[in-house]
């Protein structure tokens, strides 16, 4: 392996702890309903986590990219798909939760 293949593989270990620790925070402290997608895009970058720490040790990266090549495309939808798709429907069911509840409080200012 070469010093700019160990670079960018300690770069992609940081940058996924900083992403688990955002989701962590997300996890917790976000909209109890959102919570659940943040606990899985954790535990993907987990995964992920254990990924570069095992072609760290091993440099094996043809074994690592045979491996991760499933897990990515878990990737796309538990990250890149889920996650805004998610946030609009919430978001929608929201607003018309809160103009039902604006039209009963009218009619009952009406009466």
């Amino acid at each position: 392996m070469t010093d700019v293949d160990l670079l960018i593989i300690w770069a992609n270990l940081v940058m996924v702890i900083a992403a688990i620790l955002a989701n962590v925070v997300g996890a917790v402290g976000d909209d109890p309903r959102q919570r659940p997608m943040w606990a899985a895009i954790a535990a993907l970058g987990v995964l992920y986590a254990g990924g570069y720490l095992w072609v760290l040790n091993t440099g094996d990266t043809v074994s690592w990219s045979r491996a991760f090549r499933g897990v990515s495309i878990a990737a796309w939808a538990i990250v890149w798909i889920v996650p805004p798709l998610r946030s609009v429907w919430l978001h929608r069911r929201d607003l018309a939760a809160m103009r039902h509840q604006a039209k009963s409080v009218k009619k009952r200012i009406d009466r």
